[in-house]
């Protein structure tokens, strides 16, 4: 995100920089958590490329996210969740990055929506992670 430092904490504009915000420790409240960043991506311009097939978004971005680099490097336990309904970010974004990563690793495959997928897989989200809490447990 390109902003002065007043505008971007007036109005943070991407989502990560909003859940970072939300995570910034306030007196009125007990309890301020860093948010759970959905919608991890192969890398932005993947992303730009499916959003925008028409525009040479690899001369367009200054933005360089290269998740699909990175996976491998990440040692500790992770959950791949994801919908193939999702309408923001592909199912197939989600099992690339899911085959790239290194064990220990768990794909969940929801239902619905990117936004409401937890909601409409209700026990199928609950009963994932709560496995997955556990399969961490025990290694």
């Amino acid at each position: 995100e390109i902003a002065t430092i007043d505008e971007l904490f007036k109005n943070p504009l991407h989502p990560y920089t909003k859940a970072l915000m939300d995570s910034i420790p306030h007196m009125e409240h007990k309890s301020n958590r860093l948010k759970a960043l959905k919608g991890m991506v192969p890398s932005i311009i993947e992303m730009g490329n499916y959003n925008y097939p028409y525009l040479p978004i690899s001369l367009l971005t200054k933005i360089y996210y290269p998740s699909i680099e990175r996976i491998p490097n990440v040692k500790s336990p992770k959950l791949f969740i994801h919908s193939k309904n999702d309408d923001i970010v592909p199912y197939r974004f989600g099992k690339k990055l899911f085959k790239f990563a290194n064990q220990p690793k768990i794909f969940l495959e929801i239902d619905g929506l990117h936004n409401d997928g937890f909601l409409t897989s209700g026990d199928k989200y609950i009963n994932g992670i709560d496995n997955f809490i556990k399969y961490t447990l025990e290694k």
